[in-house]
C-alpha cells in the first residue's frame, strides 16, 4: 500500500484486557471489555533525569564531565468516560461488581491492599482512533491502533452536579510486558509490538462495543 503519513483524530474505541500476575493475558471468561464511550485519553511519557557528572581539580578546573542520555521509563495516563460501565471500572481497579444475573449494575469501591487481598489488576490497554488527511480519513490506513501490552490503574477525581454529565476518571501508568507478544486478537502489524506498547495504522475497525463482558482465549 501507498505510504502515508496522517493526522490522528478523535478516539473511538478501547478495549481492555484482563491479564494475570505475570503479564499474559488471564485465563477464563469475562477477562475482556470494549467500549465506545471513551472521551479522551491523555498520556504523559515519564522520563529518568540523565546522569550528569562533572570531576574537577582541585584549582576548581574541569577534569572530566559525563552526562548520559534521558531514559524512558513508562507513560502515566488520565481517561475520562462518558458512561458509567461497572465491569470496565471493576476490571481496571480491582473493585468487587454487582450483578444481576450476569449484568454488572455496580460496584463498590476496593479500599486499601492488605497481606491477604488480591493485589491491584494488571491489564492491557488498547485505543483507537482515526488516521486523517487533509479532511476526511485515510483511505489508505482509516484508524491508527494505540497498544499498552501492561497497565494499572486507580479512579480518579469526577464531579456528580447540576452542570455538567458524571464523567467517570481513571488515572493510571504502563509497565513493561513481553508476556503479551502479539496480543491474542490476530489485529497486530505482523512485527514486534513493543513491550512499554506501540501504534500502527491499519484498515483493521475497531471492536465492536458491547456494555456487558466478553471473552478471549489466552494466546499470549
Amino acid at each position: 500500500m501507498t505510504a502515508v503519513c496522517p493526522s490522528s483524530i478523535l478516539a473511538c474505541g478501547m478495549r481492555v484486557t484482563l491479564l494475570d500476575s505475570q503479564g499474559n493475558v488471564a485465563s477464563g471468561s469475562n477477562n475482556v471489555w470494549v467500549t465506545d464511550k471513551l472521551i479522551e485519553i491523555s498520556t504523559t511519557p515519564e522520563i529518568e533525569a540523565p546522569t550528569d557528572l562533572t570531576m574537577k581539580s582541585g584549582c576548581d578546573r574541569i577534569i572530566a564531565t559525563y552526562r548520559g542520555p534521558e531514559l524512558f521509563k513508562r507513560h502515566t495516563f488520565e481517561i475520562s468516560l462518558g458512561s458509567i460501565e461497572p465491569g470496565l471500572l471493576s476490571m481496571m481497579i480491582g473493585a468487587d461488581v454487582y450483578l444481576d444475573g450476569t449484568d454488572p449494575i455496580g460496584l463498590s469501591w476496593p479500599g486499601g491492599i492488605a497481606c491477604d487481598d488480591v493485589a491491584v489488576p494488571q491489564v492491557a490497554l488498547e485505543v483507537w482512533s482515526y488516521a486523517w488527511e487533509c479532511a476526511g480519513q485515510s483511505p489508505t490506513w482509516p484508524y491508527i491502533h494505540w497498544a499498552w501490552p501492561g497497565t494499572r490503574w486507580q479512579i480518579g477525581p469526577a464531579t456528580l452536579g447540576a452542570t455538567d454529565f458524571f464523567r467517570p476518571a481513571l488515572t493510571g501508568f504502563s509497565f513493561a510486558n513481553p508476556l503479551w507478544g502479539f496480543g491474542p486478537y490476530d489485529d497486530d502489524p505482523g512485527d514486534v509490538i513493543g513491550d512499554l506498547g506501540a501504534f500502527w495504522f491499519t484498515d483493521e475497525t475497531p471492536p465492536t462495543a458491547l456494555c456487558g463482558y466478553q471473552t478471549v482465549v489466552p494466546s499470549s
